[in-house]
């Protein structure tokens, strides 16, 4: 009989062994080797192993030998081959957390207001991997011949705008600064995103990377944002909140509350504020009223529409304003300064107090040095004196080369000071008693109702020019509205 002829038999009507005691059999994956018994006798005792064995290896089984036959469904196992394993599909494993909720602190501590309701991105920053399908590993039959494996199923990157795979096709690459955004198994990635819900305990924080973030509903009381972009909020913003935008603001609605806190390094436009603090590097618009704020401005002030109203509170411009009135009939204090620079006074003063002890020290190094050249000419400096004198002099030289650098800057400050006493306060209405003006480093108190004009500086004092600003003009007005400095 062949070695072919002989496996036929081994999975079908099987091969006499043990005396004919019993019948072997393969399964025809050739992976189980069992026996079957076959004729009255004896059933199978340590003593048949050997014996066992050796037949086993005379039929070609010779992998996965077992020390002891196992029973399986009134089946004796003899023989265990190895299955092959299949390799595990291809998988994609997200590198940015996009689920939703509170967010742990560490020390068992969960912060309720950070939510990762908006998940942003970096440009070039990896959001997904791909892991490979996996090889498999090869089986062995009985036999002791190799099963052959199959690897697994290779999966591609599913995504849309803002994304891209690296040039191995391992990674997925965010392009674009923005929103991660999942849409089924789809990603991509948007510097625009619009949130259609109020800022509230079921939306928390929000931290935005991107363009433009806008924002449909209200900022309710003790949430933050964030904006790396543009921010536009349609709907009014409640007290206790902190906003941060690196670019252009617009909030349509009121901006309430002490604690409020509005930074923007943008221009800004805003509905209203009343209380809050705010701080913009440009230009602020107010579309209706400012009531007992804070607002530091970098560009110019504009309200003028709807109330037009500025009442209480401070407002410090770096160019100037333009507003419709100022104050109220109840004399409330209102300051509002233009051609304001907070540091620029406190340069001035540390610059000019660094020069007053720099020519104090060169005064007394003069003397010392004048002192030392007569007695130098005079033959009568010690030996040991001449490096003394010598550092004298070069310390005086380096002095004099820092004072010169301070002068030159004192020159910057004094011009940029010029600058702002260019600026201007333009009244479209009417200036009630109590508003404090201040242009650069000047200030008055209007002590009596000014209608629409401009407070302008005029040797070096805020003066008050009714209707059209024209400088080359006297004024009955400008005595009566400039009494001096306060």
């Amino acid at each position: 009989m062949s070695e072919q002829q002989g496996r036929q038999s081994l999975f079908k009507e099987g091969v006499p062994v043990l005396d004919g005691r019993f019948r072997l059999f393969v399964s025809s994956d050739e992976l189980v080797a069992f026996l079957r018994k076959d004729a009255p006798g004896p059933d199978l005792i340590p003593d048949d192993y050997p014996a066992l064995k050796s037949e086993l290896k005379k039929h070609g089984i010779v992998f996965g030998l077992l020390e002891e036959p196992e029973v399986d469904s009134g089946r004796l196992i003899v023989a265990r081959g190895r299955p092959p394993v299949k390799g595990e599909d291809a998988r994609i494993e997200l590198l940015v957390d996009l689920e939703k909720g509170p967010r742990e602190e560490g020390n068992d501590r969960v912060d309720l207001r950070e939510m990762n309701t908006i998940v942003c991105v970096t440009a070039g920053q990896p959001v997904a991997r791909k892991i490979p399908p996996g090889p498999g590993e090869p089986g062995m039959n009985v036999f002791g011949e190799p099963l052959p494996t199959f690897p697994g199923k290779d999966i591609p990157f599913r995504y849309g705008s803002g994304l891209k795979p690296d040039e191995e096709g391992v990674l997925l690459i965010s392009e674009v600064e923005g929103a991660l955004i999942s849409e089924g198994d789809k990603l991509r990635v948007s510097p625009v995103f619009e949130l259609n819900s109020d800022v509230n305990w079921d939306v928390g924080n929000i931290h935005f990377l991107g363009e433009k973030l806008l924002i449909n509903g209200v900022v309710h009381r003790g949430f933050e944002i964030d904006c790396s972009g543009d921010l536009e909020i349609n709907g009014a913003v409640e007290d206790n909140v902190l906003i941060r935008v690196k670019g252009d603001l617009i909030i349509s609605g009121l901006v309430h509350g002490e604690e409020t806190r509005i930074e923007c390094q943008g221009q800004a436009t805003i509905g209203a504020i009343e209380y809050a603090q705010v701080f913009v590097c440009g230009d602020l618009t107010v579309s209706d009223y400012i009531l007992q704020a804070f607002c530091e401005v970098g560009g110019h002030l504009s309200v003028t529409e709807g109330v037009g109203t500025i009442v209480g509170g401070d407002s410090l411009v770096r160019g100037s304003a333009e507003v419709r009135i100022l104050g109220s009939s109840a004399h409330v204090t209102t300051v509002l300064r233009v051609g304001y620079e907070r540091s620029l006074s406190e340069q001035l003063e540390d610059v000019r107090a660094k020069l007053t002890v720099l020519e104090d020290q060169m005064t007394a190094l003069y003397k010392a040095l004048k002192a030392g050249a007569r007695l130098l000419k005079e033959g009568r400096l010690p030996s040991e004196k001449i490096p003394i004198f010598n550092k004298v002099k070069e310390k005086l030289t380096e002095l004099e080369l820092e004072a010169q650098k301070l002068k030159e800057k004192e020159r910057e400050l004094r011009e940029r000071v010029k600058a702002l006493r260019q600026t201007t306060v333009k009244v479209l209405g009417r200036c009630f008693p109590g508003v404090r003006i201040g242009i650069a480093d000047r200030e008055i108190t209007v002590n009596r109702p000014l209608e629409m004009g401009t407070f302008y500086l005029k040797e070096a004092q805020v003066t008050f020019r009714a209707g059209s600003l024209n400088l080359e003009e006297e004024s009955p007005e400008e005595k009566g509205a400039s009494e001096g400095p306060e």
